[in-house]
């Protein structure tokens, strides 16, 4: 089928039975970029105006190929420029073959002019963070799969998280994919050293040890990638400022990791310490200081737990000499008398 007879033929009879009820047609993909073969289809979505317009929406093979009336409605349209899909070069590339009325198309320009914003360093790389942690699915499947089939599609789905991942960390989006999803990204500045050679492990190996093998490595490698970029991009704020309050409410953790210990119940022992250390570890994070204290998860043995007990003092004690050191204050009330005081003062 001659795509271009098959572009206007649709355009046609968008312009002549439904000129009120579509606001735009955008054409994107391989046709675009001139990359059509004897198997391509045409890459357009339209944006419906009324319920019959959205009704238009259809799919159907054509002398062999499939095609796909595809309607993106105005609501998704704002998603995706916000770049919380990962698919923002369907708006930024391409071309409108048809809008409805001057204000349509000013509508849809300003959405492509927010999509190709990439100037948001932090949403960019909350996003960044998202897509990378999305990827840990995948890459149990790969692990737990029981055939070479299996591994392979679980790693391939991991390797299209990754990637997204990746252009969001470079502050850019994918643009073509599949075979040119590789010298896209490595045309970014910010990559894993063995991104090529792992990815292609990927597609290539024929063994499920090697494919695993392979997404663990190129895994690993993104994530300390992109926790070194959070890191750098990180601005420290004032210690007295992070942690002003914060302790008069986070000592009841220690409180339950006393009493547990002294009582036997390594569930709120270990749901305590986890708790407690992964909001330490953000904390810290914001003033952009490394978590020196005591390691207490470490220290746990559930058929002794007066280590932990030990460990979590140390660690108290430390910590009170940190918020000193800082000039943090606590507000400590001792006493019915102090206490009539503190709250005759609110």
């Amino acid at each position: 089928m001659d795509l271009n007879k098959l572009k206007d033929k649709l355009l046609n009879k968008i312009e002549r039975d439904y000129r009120d009820d579509v606001a735009i047609v955008h054409l994107y993909g391989s046709f675009v970029y001139g990359d059509t073969n004897g198997f391509s289809d045409l890459d357009l979505y339209f944006v419906p105006k009324t319920k019959r317009g959205l009704d238009l929406a259809s799919t159907f093979i054509l002398d062999g190929i499939g095609f796909d009336l595809w309607a993106l409605p105005w609501e998704r349209l704002e998603r995706i420029a916000s770049h919380a899909e990962p698919v923002s070069s369907i708006i930024t590339e391409g071309e409108v073959l048809f809008f409805s009325t001057q204000q349509d198309l000013s509508r849809f320009n300003e959405l492509k002019l927010r999509a190709s914003d990439t100037s948001d360093k932090e949403k960019f790389l909350s996003h960044s963070r998202r897509m990378l942690d999305s990827s840990f699915k995948e890459y149990f499947k790969a692990r737990t799969a029981g055939s070479l089939s299996q591994v392979r599609l679980a790693a391939i789905r991991m390797i299209d998280s990754l990637s997204q991942a990746l252009a969001l960390l470079n502050q850019s989006m994918i643009i073509r994919g599949r075979k040119h999803l590789k010298d896209e990204l490595l045309a970014m500045p910010l990559i894993p050293s063995g991104f090529a050679g792992l990815s292609d492990e990927v597609f290539f190996a024929k063994d499920i040890q090697s494919v695993q093998s392979a997404c663990e490595k190129i895994l690993d490698e993104t994530n300390c990638l992109i926790d070194q970029v959070l890191k750098e991009s990180l601005s420290p704020g004032p210690v007295a400022e992070a942690f002003e309050g914060w302790y008069e409410e986070m000592i009841q953790s220690y409180n339950k990791i006393f009493h547990a210990c002294r009582t036997g119940d390594p569930y709120t022992v270990l749901f305590s310490v986890l708790e407690y250390s992964d909001e330490l570890d953000s904390k810290l994070k914001q003033c952009g200081l490394p978590n020196d204290f005591p390691d207490m998860s470490a220290a746990y043995d559930p058929d002794n737990l007066s280590i932990m007990e030990d460990t979590a003092r140390k660690h108290q004690a430390q910590f009170e000499a940190f918020l000193k050191s800082h000039g943090v204050p606590v507000r400590r009330i001792e006493g019915d008398e102090a206490l009539d005081r503190f709250l005759d003062s609110l």
